[in-house]
């Protein structure tokens, strides 16, 4: 399990992510993603205020068509009020988690889900897959 310091990210590309309140929650959901075969180096915890400003939707420095891609997330779709969700959760002292599901890109739904449903049955809630082009919300509908 990660918890160090790296540089700001707006966009956690090929990346599992969700919000846990508490700490013992953190714990219960590193264990389902461990029991699950996700080694711990693919497991990054980050938390509260010094992590805060980590998910700013405005500092996405990529160009090309990925750089057209993300502005056009940022103007039609949900992209930057969910990063805005998220980087409001660590300023309140919650937990993001990032998972990477596996090598290789875009992993298989069928695994994505699986591990949603761990995430949720640890307490974790805003469980999304942040694709390359999409992202894709693995909370159950209601």
């Amino acid at each position: 399990m990660v918890a160090k310091e790296s540089p700001m990210l707006s966009y956690p590309t090929e990346r599992l992510v969700a919000v846990v309140p508490r700490p013992e929650q953190v714990e219960k959901a590193v264990a389902g993603l461990r029991a699950a075969g996700i080694d711990d180096d693919r497991i990054a915890v980050r938390c509260c205020e010094q992590e805060a400003g980590r998910f700013d939707p405005t500092n996405d420095d990529v160009s090309g068509l990925t750089g057209i891609v993300r502005v056009v997330q940022r103007v039609l779709g949900d992209e930057t009020e969910k990063l805005q969700r998220l980087d409001a959760a660590l300023a309140a002292g919650h937990y993001v988690l990032e998972i990477d599901p596996g090598p290789g890109g875009d992993a298989p739904d069928a695994d994505l889900r699986e591990l949603g449903r761990l995430l949720r049955e640890a307490g974790a809630r805003e469980v999304s897959y942040y694709g390359e082009w999409a992202i894709e919300d693995l909370d159950p509908v209601t």
